[in-house]
């Protein structure tokens, strides 16, 4: 058996059942599922596939999705992780989270946060720890939690930026991606500046201003943290 993971705008024929996947534990409209999986490209927030090959055919049993953590060039928000129901309790979901954060490090990224309501246990043994609130760009969700964070050593930050075949570089979210939270959405550029600003200077009228901070997170979502190091660490 061999298990692999794809970034989701590299394998476009996993689509479909990627779709079947999502859908078996967050049901919504197969066109709509599409539609945003169809944004997926090279630059953040991007959707991460897991596949399996057995006798020569490749199957999807896993997904999960990367966002941009703000103020914080080397950090990653992992969200809608889940596995296909036929094949839980066997440590794919573990898996899944490791071969994200290895994908993670390749890119140069030295922290993933992501939230639970349930799982802390699990994602504890996984390295994670509580950590302080963070805010996102491109997530499906936006969660906050006070806590305390683990350190790692720098990794070189090697950012990529949407390609031409992306339309968007943020994908809409979905409140039946998550189990709860709050949504909110950036239409900033990736560096910052609106597009009306990065073409000139134009009159005081015309520049957009800026977004309004986000609304506060329900108080009982735990969000963690996990560096990414060369050698897995676990704790518990």
């Amino acid at each position: 058996m061999a298990v692999q993971l794809h970034p989701l705008h590299q394998r476009r024929d996993l689509t479909d059942e990627c779709v079947e996947v999502i859908n078996s534990e967050w049901p919504r409209s197969k066109a709509m599922r599409l539609h945003s999986l169809e944004k997926s490209c090279t630059g953040l927030p991007y959707s991460l596939v897991m596949t399996e090959t057995q006798e020569g055919k490749e199957r999807v049993i896993g997904y999960c999705r990367l966002a941009k953590v703000l103020a914080q060039k080397k950090s990653v928000l992992i969200e809608t992780v889940v596995i296909q129901k036929e094949r839980r309790g066997q440590g794919l979901g573990r898996k899944l989270i490791e071969l994200a954060e290895d994908h993670a490090r390749n890119q140069g990224y030295d922290a993933i946060y992501l939230f639970t309501t349930d799982k802390e246990k699990f994602y504890e043994r996984l390295g994670y720890d509580y950590c302080k609130p963070v805010n996102t760009l491109g997530a499906q969700m936006l969660e906050n939690c006070a806590v305390e964070m683990k350190t790692n050593t720098p990794i070189a930050l090697q950012e990529d930026s949407c390609s031409g075949e992306c339309n968007s570089s943020a994908i809409p979210m979905e409140n039946d991606d998550v189990i709860t939270g709050n949504e909110n959405m950036n239409n900033t550029s990736q560096d910052g500046v609106s597009s009306i600003e990065s073409q000139s200077t134009p009159p005081l009228s015309l520049v957009q201003s800026p977004p309004p901070p986000p609304p506060p997170p329900p108080p009982h979502l735990l969000l963690l943290r996990c560096a990414v190091p060369e050698q897995r660490l676990y704790i518990g």
